[in-house]
């Protein structure tokens, strides 16, 4: 009589939930059910896991069912690759083309997300051969034969007497991975400098060949120009710099000027400069 009390005041069994796990239960009146939906399914209240109650009329809650909670799989793009094989809702997945190869938007890699509506926010299509946009082809130059796919290399050749705007005659661009040429804009002119000149331990603050380009220099630190400074400027005019090359020695090195006394007791002498 007992024992058939026991059984009176409690929940039959908890009934199996599709696509879930019943981690604990307690079938008194009061007592949970605890459910854990399998991956990828989740309640309809969004929950993952969830507890259901044995009712005083020794029913349980309507538990509802697990409910499929991911995005359709993505299939890897033709010559692509996926950061992840995970289509969970609200996950990101960064898709990558590979070196060489490109999207048709001219894009290397994008993302996209498993919304709310269980859908992938943009669509993944495969990747095509790399190929730069049109190279520049700019007036009194020359160029070698036009290639525009990946690893592409054009060599530009100014006419004389005309240059380029860091001081050389003649420059190769190459297609670079990302779709873009080295150099997206270039110009043969006159009235341009040599290339900028090297300093020995000195820095430019710029490439610049142009007419009327003016270059600081720099001294590495513990270096000076021989008149003791550590800056000096030079300027591209009609073509040509106004200073002749100069370098940075160390600070630390002692420079001396030598003369001669005549005369009796005469000799040669160094004189200190710093």
């Amino acid at each position: 009589m007992i024992i058939q009390q026991f059984l009176v005041n409690r929940c039959r069994p908890f009934d199996w939930v599709e696509h879930a796990a019943l981690l604990s239960f307690n079938t008194t009146v009061g007592g949970l059910a605890v459910v854990k939906c399998d991956q990828g399914y989740a309640f309809q209240n969004g929950r993952e896991i969830d507890s259901f109650r044995c009712l005083p009329n020794l029913t349980w809650e309507r538990p509802g069912h697990c409910l499929a909670n991911m995005c359709p799989t993505l299939v890897v793009p033709r010559f692509g690759t996926l950061s992840t094989n995970i289509v969970l809702k609200g996950t990101s997945v960064e898709v990558t083309c590979k070196r060489g190869y490109m999207f048709t938007d001219r894009n290397i890699t994008k993302t996209i997300i498993c919304d709310s509506s269980l859908q992938w926010n943009d669509t993944v299509k495969d990747c095509i051969a790399l190929v730069c946009p049109d190279p520049p082809k700019p007036d009194k130059c020359n160029r070698t034969e036009v290639m525009t796919t990946y690893k592409s290399n054009i060599t530009y050749q100014c006419e004389p007497p005309y240059r380029m705007e860091t001081g050389h005659t003649k420059l190769t661009i190459r297609c670079q991975e990302n779709a873009e040429w080295t150099h997206r804009s270039l110009s043969c002119d006159v009235g341009r400098c040599l290339p900028v000149p090297k300093m020995r331990n000195a820095q430019p603050d710029t490439r610049l060949a142009t007419n009327g380009t003016i270059v600081v220099y720099t001294c590495k630190t513990g270096h000076v120009f021989p008149n003791g400074d550590t800056n000096v400027t030079a300027s591209c005019v009609n073509g040509k710099w106004n200073i002749t090359q100069m370098d940075c020695n160390s600070e630390n090195a002692l420079l001396f000027i030598s003369y001669c006394v005549c005369g009796g007791g005469g000799g040669i002498y160094s004189k200190k400069l710093r």
